[in-house]
């Protein structure tokens, strides 16, 4: 199996081989993958379950180059499963995981000169599978299991000259001795696939002439079975590469006529090894094969073509014989190969010339549509790209393609190229920026929750109109925030200490490389208010507020990452809040009036439920909320500075009594995503200072205009929200 990075992951590969070795997966039934990044330069992705939920493979620790097997799901992140030295500083692989992804095998280092194969299941951890050796002191290692999990597959060394055979583990009859084809039994022999149910083991071994070596299909009933090759004498090479699901069929490759070139075979117990033959009018030339489908009746490959030695990739069938599939050269002269087979053989995938030298691209070829030119996730589309999957149903294929940034990553196509990992990152992604949206939206809520004012007279009104702009930069993947709101508020004086009224908002907000594009907003909010000594503001006073806000939003998915189809929906983010608050205010004899005050907020922020409409993978998501009950606890100074004029300051800090994060959760149709429900990653910041100032100018005895400044350190980002705000109040 060819090992990929992380940022190469291709699910469908890994799935197909490690559970039918027909190439074909389903891909839409695969669960999400969070957090994996092209960051992760030192994991790989060696299989994956068949609905997708669980990946395995090996990542880097330490700094000597080491790596420990690990099993990810979406719902524990990634799980290092350890070694068998006894400190757990040796290495360790995952090579193949069960259908459902409860059991992981592959191989574990147990001591400076040996390895084992292991099985990992949750509740046993790593289960040592020992060797083939008198003394259990050789090497094993697992290379794939069936999809139950039961039966496991590898070779082993087992005996002194460090020869290699296929070894078959049950739980019931441990590891079992699969030999080889020689008389004596002290060849050779290897695993490359096994069936769907474990029954049926294929690969190669060593038959006794020489170096040679012949494909098998081993039983239990049967023992290992020496499929022979196409040659006459019966002694030339031939490998098994891949079987049918149900064990009955398999493919490779053999050497024919002399020896010196080989041919593709399919094998049947009734038929045997057929030769496939080759794309060349002579029939002398070289082909292979490389995937079959689930039920063994479609066989895809490459073979030689004209008289030269390119390869086409090729669709064998029993009506059909070897169809060549071309290439994406305009004169059908290049070359290709096929890689993958859809389950029920319509659908092929792989690679092929398009004619800029020695790059290639990804293909899907069906019968309606012929050889269909994938492209790369370059700008100008002169880039390499390669289809190693494709779903069961052939709609969906997988590989890998360079960027503009020369880093190759992983792919999926539908109607479009897609980067497969930023794919992936779009759901968390949204998740965290509507989080983001609905904070500010709690900090748009604050702001309207205190802002009042007060007559100090019975039967006297207030007006007052203030504009404000918050802004906050961008920092560690969260992007540049601003918002704009204007408040009329209205109130009325009940006595000389009692003022009630209301506020009215509209606003706007811009969130930078945010998913979440806000189109309105407006808001409404209610207050009481009651000071001691009335306008004086001595002695006790006492806020209550409720409010809530209404924010129309466009959300697009993908918004802010690279390769991704962008794919729309719309939902309202709506907010109730109350506030209280009390505080004491106290005239100093040097003019100050000093207030020290105690606010308790709580908040609640609900985007609606919506559906994308459109994509190649759409997604549905319901409500999701973001509670929060805050502390607040600050100091006011006012003190007049002239005798039109007056200075304010303010100081103090919000702390986070309770907070219920935003949980994201809908189905999608998207690899990696049919159901999901995930919390937001961002880091919260449970306390949150703040400073302002603020200057006041009084036009009359019943007006004034005022201006103000302020800090706060923003919930999420490291970086701090500036806030301006000028305002004209009047009393009437």
């Amino acid at each position: 199996m060819k090992k990929l990075t992380l940022s190469n992951l291709l699910l469908p590969l890994l799935a197909a081989t490690a559970h039918a070795q027909v190439h074909a997966i389903d891909l839409n039934r695969m669960q999400d993958f969070g957090d994996f990044t092209s960051s992760d330069t030192g994991s790989n992705a060696n299989a994956v379950s068949a609905d997708g939920s669980v990946v395995v493979g090996q990542v880097d620790y330490g700094s000597g180059g080491k790596y420990h097997a690990f099993r990810w799901t979406s719902d524990g992140g990634m799980q290092v499963l350890g070694d068998f030295t006894a400190n757990g500083t040796g290495w360790s692989v995952a090579n193949a995981v069960s259908a459902d992804g409860s059991v992981v095998v592959g191989q574990a280092d147990y001591s400076n000169f040996g390895s084992h194969a292991f099985r990992w299941t949750i509740d046993g951890g790593m289960q040592d599978l020992g060797d083939l050796t008198a003394n259990n002191m050789g090497s094993s290692v697992a290379t794939v299991i069936s999809a139950d999990g039961n039966a496991v597959a590898g070779q082993s060394i087992y005996d002194s000259s460090w020869k290699y055979h296929a070894f078959r583990w049950t739980s019931a009859g441990g590891m079992q001795d699969l030999g080889d084809l020689t008389a004596s039994s002290t060849g050779g022999s290897y695993v490359n696939a096994i069936s769907a149910d474990g029954s049926v083991v294929v690969g190669g071994a060593d038959y006794g002439t020489g170096a040679n070596a012949h494909a098998f299909r081993w039983t239990s009933a049967g023992g290992m079975q020496d499929l022979g090759d196409l040659t006459a004498s019966g002694t030339g090479n031939s490998n098994a590469h891949a079987v049918s699901a149900d064990g009955r069929v398999v493919v490779g490759q053999a050497d024919y006529g002399s020896g010196w070139l080989s041919h593709a075979y399919r094998w049947t117990s009734d038929g045997g090894m057929q030769d496939l033959g080759d794309l060349t009018a002579s029939g002398t030339g070289r082909s292979d094969a490389i995937a079959v489908s689930a039920d063994g009746s479609v066989v895809v490959g490459e073979a030689n073509y004209g008289s030269s030695w390119w390869s086409h990739a090729y669709r064998w069938t029993s009506d059909g014989g070897m169809q060549d599939l071309g290439d994406l050269t305009a004169s059908g002269t290049g070359w290709s190969a096929a890689r993958a087979v859809s389950a029920d053989g319509s659908a092929v995938v792989g690679q092929a010339d398009y004619g800029s030298g020695a790059n290639a691209h990804a293909f899907r070829w069906t019968s309606e549509s012929g050889m269909q030119d994938l492209g790369d996730l370059t700008a100008n589309g002169t880039g390499q790209s390669s289809a190693y999957g494709v779903s069961a149903d052939g709609r969906t294929v997988v590989g890998n393609s360079s960027t503009d940034q020369g880093v190759t990553r992983a792919f999926i196509y539908r109607t479009s190229m897609q980067d497969f990992n930023n794919l992936q990152t779009s759901l968390p992604k949204l998740g965290a920026d509507k989080e983001l949206a609905a904070a500010q939206q709690q900090m748009r809520m604050a702001r309207l929750l205190q802002t009042q004012c007060a007559t100090g007279k019975p039967g006297v009104s207030c007006l007052k109109v203030m504009g404000s702009f918050d802004a906050v930069g961008a920092d560690a993947g969260i992007g540049h925030r601003q918002q704009t709101q204007g408040v009329v508020t209205l109130g009325y004086g009940l006595s000389e200490q009692w003022t009630w009224g209301g506020n009215l908002l509209l606003g706007h907000a811009s969130l930078r490389h945010s998913a979440v594009d806000p189109d309105s907003t407006y808001g409404l909010s209610g207050w009481l208010a009651y000071s001691q000594s009335g306008q004086a503001g001595n002695g006790w006073q006492v806020q209550a507020s409720v409010g809530y806000i209404k924010q129309n939003n466009t959300i697009t998915r993908g918004q802010g990452l690279s390769n991704v189809e962008r794919v729309s929906g719309s939902s309202n983010l709506d907010a109730l809040a109350a506030r209280v608050a009390l505080g004491f205010g106290m005239r100093h004899a040097n003019g100050w009036m000093v207030t020290p005050e105690v606010a308790l907020m709580q908040q609640h922020s609900k985007f609606a439920a919506y559906d994308e409409a459109h994509g190649d993978f759409r997604a549905s998501y319901q409500k999701a909320s973001l509670k929060a009950t805050v502390l607040g606890l600050g100091v006011t100074a006012q003190k007049a500075v002239g005798s039109k004029t007056q200075l304010r300051l303010a100081a103090g800090l919000e702390q986070d009594l309770s907070v219920q994060r935003m949980k994201f959760a809908g189905i999608s149709d998207m690899p990696g995503a049919e159901a999901f429900n995930l919390e937001s990653a961002l880091k919260r910041k449970a306390l949150r200072p703040y400073v302002s100032a603020g200057y006041v100018y009084h036009l009359d005895a019943a007006s004034a205009v005022a201006a103000d400044i302020g800090v706060e350190r923003d919930v999420f980002s490291s970086e701090l929200n500036l806030a301006l705000s000028v305002s004209y109040s009047k009393f009437f």
